[in-house]
């Protein structure tokens, strides 16, 4: 069955391949069959090298599914399209099925292999094109089939194309540029006035329906791909103005310029076209390039800054690299016309990443060409220099010792008698490609999650439990929604002020009863059931009152034992459409705590603690020790830490708290009055923190501490103390 559906699709591919011929009509049977599995093998190489550094061709330990053994994705957005793809598979397919997880499941279909494998290597459908494509630029840059290859294996190893697009990286990174970068190449073929009319309109097809792919797989693709296509058609496809080809460039980056300040920097209620789409492009646009930056923005790392030197540094894996590829680039600007437009197109996006490092490994694609065309372009600075130079004679007066000999010679005669300037190319793209080696074998992905991680999720797995909901922390949620099947609150593609407010406010209420129940309600109605409240107290006073709710009520509607109420409580319900029982969704709710939400309490701590969020305590909360780099004297209260604690920046700790003496079931460690920062461990166990007094009497330390008994509204699922934990929070 296998063969016979492997049979049908090489059988598409031939006959695809038959369309495209035209295009491409150099590129011969053999020749590409080479290209493609250098590429492969690079590409494949590249992955336990990157994850792993050394050594090398080895996994990660515990870098894979719990239930499968299949290595595991690394991007958090890559699990929205797992989870889409499996829901395809057993549901089948709908129109909101994105276009990536509409891709894996015709490669499962294929393959016959299981969804996690199947995305894991899905990147490689793209990376053939790549292949191709490079392949059809050399072809119409007139440069030999060595010099592609050369590109392929260059751009393969490119650290920021390497974290984005590789194997691991299951997200539309690397179908935004295919598809980008095949307009750029169709409408090139397009703005050739050689060429006749109806062929160049073929051209123009080729590249709509690239444009088409692009904003399928990317909304926001209507912005990249539509003013390219509108304006290179406008310069370039229409034959009877051909004073267009001289004024193309200045007038495309007139046309990008005004589009993107109506899209990005107008005002929201000054976007042309104000429909969902002109919104939700230009807000990307803003948070991307920082126009309107809100605070919990900057928690998100590659949408930081980064400055040029780190730039430099980036794209070649060390500096000196990264110049040779920047001087590579301006030399192909000049010495290759034909190649202008995805080069200008590319060292936009580039250089956009000083505003936003998410962009930079856009331009890498034509970066790679540059460096491979460096000989080339090496070829003709020196051809230039010799016309230059052939008009000039200067005399040159010889050393007195000669006496009155002087001679007179050509510079363009002594030029060419030292070698071509390209010779110069064999050591520059060597230590190219040596420092990007390099660079990509010794620098690892983040691994957020790992097996440890994904065996939390078992239960969920094989009881088969459905119609839960997780209370979770930003692109937890993907994860959370792949590997249990549950829907979660918070996710990649919901990050905003009022979704982080709500996801870490409960963390840090004293009060664990009402953090347990506001949990409970974000988690079964979203940011929707606030809408009733906004509308009675205003949106800024919701959460207030919402809060005053759940620390006065119990879930019968009555006032808890001892709780005051400020207001007429009878009179508030009866406001609300089913009175109390709005506050109190039925449904089952969990909460996900992993271990490195210790790492990222900068900002959850600052976000919670209060609307709007409190940039003041954007600041570590939370450091992991370990148990012999420090010494408690129980009975003296006395803490000596080991110098290495001191060279990491902590220079003094105010008390000691150990979970074994001090059970963290009573009363917030606050009330012992005890000065700060802390140490606070369990005796019977390895982990140990040292934290403020945030950090103190969040809910995190206090359910991913070692050894102390559970808090009354979170029964524990399972923990691994190494990993994280999962408690069913209760009413």
């Amino acid at each position: 069955m296998t063969s016979v559906k492997a049979r049908m699709a090489a059988d598409i591919l031939l006959r695809l391949s038959r369309k495209i011929r035209p295009y491409w009509p150099e590129i011969g049977r053999s020749s590409l069959c080479v290209l493609v599995s250098l590429l492969a093998v690079a590409f494949s190489i590249c992955v336990p090298v990157v994850l792993q550094g050394n050594p090398w061709f080895t996994w990660p330990a515990n870098w894979h599914y719990a239930d499968s053994g299949t290595p595991m994705i690394v991007g958090a957005d890559g699990y929205f399209f797992l989870s889409q793809a499996s829901k395809a598979v057993s549901e089948g397919l709908s129109l909101s099925t994105p276009a990536l997880s509409v891709l894996a499941v015709i490669l499962r279909f294929i393959t016959q292999a299981s969804m996690e494998n199947t995305v894991f290597y899905a990147n490689l459908v793209f990376t053939v094109g790549f292949a191709l494509l490079i392949r059809a630029w050399f072809i119409r840059l007139e440069a030999s089939f060595s010099l592609s290859i050369l590109a392929c294996i260059i751009l393969s190893i490119m650290p920021p194309w390497v974290q984005r697009t590789g194997p691991v990286w299951f997200d539309t990174d690397p179908a935004i540029v295919f598809f980008w970068q095949l307009e750029i190449f169709a409408l090139t073929l397009a703005a050739d006035l050689s060429r006749s009319f109806k062929t160049r309109l073929k051209d123009f097809g080729l590249a709509f329906i690239a444009f088409i792919f692009l904003v399928w797989f990317w909304n926001s693709g209507i912005f990249l791909g539509g003013v390219i296509t509108l304006g290179y058609w406008l310069m370039f496809a229409t034959p009877w103005k051909p004073l267009w080809r001289y004024k193309a460039f200045p007038a495309l980056v007139t046309i990008a310029v005004i589009w993107f300040a109506l899209i990005v920097f107008l005002p929201e209620q000054y976007v042309p076209f104000p429909t969902s789409l002109a919104l939700e492009i230009r807000s990307k646009g803003a948070m991307v390039f920082g126009v309107e930056r809100h605070f919990f923005f900057t928690s998100i790392q590659e949408l930081a800054p980064i400055s040029f030197p780190d730039l430099v540094a980036r794209i070649g894996g060390f500096k000196v690299s990264g110049v040779i590829i920047l001087i590579s680039a301006a030399g192909a600007f000049f010495a290759h016309p034909k190649f202008r437009m995805p080069l200008v197109l590319g060292l936009c996006f580039l250089f956009a990443g000083l505003s936003s490092q998410r962009l930079i490994h856009i331009g890498c694609f034509s970066l790679a060409i540059s460096v491979a065309l460096l000989p080339k372009t090496l070829d003709f600075i020196s051809d230039k220099f010799v016309k230059f130079t052939s008009k000039l004679k200067i005399a040159v007066p010889p050393p007195p010792v000669f006496g009155r000999i002087s001679d007179t010679f050509s510079l363009s005669t002594f030029w060419a008698k030292v070698p071509r300037l390209s010779i110069l190319a064999v050591p520059a793209i060597i230590v190219v490609i040596l420092s990007c080696a390099w660079w990509t074998g010794h620098h690892s992905f983040p691994l957020r999650w790992n097996k440890l991680h994904d065996e939390l999720f078992s239960p969920f797995r094989e009881s088969g439990i459905k119609g839960a909901s997780f209370c979770n922390w930003w692109d937890d949620g993907y994860f959370i929604m792949a590997r249990s099947g549950q829907s979660a609150f918070f996710d990649g593609g919901s990050q905003n002020p009022d979704t982080t407010y709500a996801a870490a406010r409960p963390w840090l209420m004293l009060d664990r009863v009402a953090a347990a129940r506001w949990m409970r309600f974000f988690s079964r109605r979203g940011l929707n059931g606030l809408e009733p409240l906004e509308k009675i107290w205003g949106k800024e006073q919701a959460y207030a009152v919402l809060e005053r709710f759940f620390l006065a009520l119990e879930p019968n509607g009555s006032l808890r034992p001892g709780a005051t109420y400020s207001g007429n409580l009878e009179a508030d319900l009866a406001r609300l459409p089913g009175g109390h029982t709005w506050l109190f969704p039925e449904g089952r709710v969990f909460v996900f705590f992993p271990k490195d939400i210790f790492g990222i309490s900068a900002w959850w701590i600052a976000m919670g603690n209060s609307r709007p969020a409190d940039s003041n305590l954007v600041r570590m909360h939370f450091s992991e020790i370990s148990r012999n780099e420090f010494q408690h004297n129980k009975e003296t209260g006395n803490v000596t830490l080991a110098q290495s604690v001191i060279n990491r920046g902590q220079t003094s700790i105010g008390s000691a708290i150990d979970a074994a003496v001090t059970p963290i079931s009573g009363p917030p460690w606050t009330v012992l009055n005890l000065p700060g920062p802390y140490i606070v461990y369990n005796s019977a166990y390895s982990t140990t923190f040292i934290v403020d007094q945030f950090g103190l009497v969040s809910l995190p330390l206090y359910l991913l501490l070692p050894g102390g008994p559970e808090l009354p509204n979170f029964k524990l699922v399972k923990v691994n103390y190494q990993a994280g934990g999962i408690w069913e929070v209760l009413p």
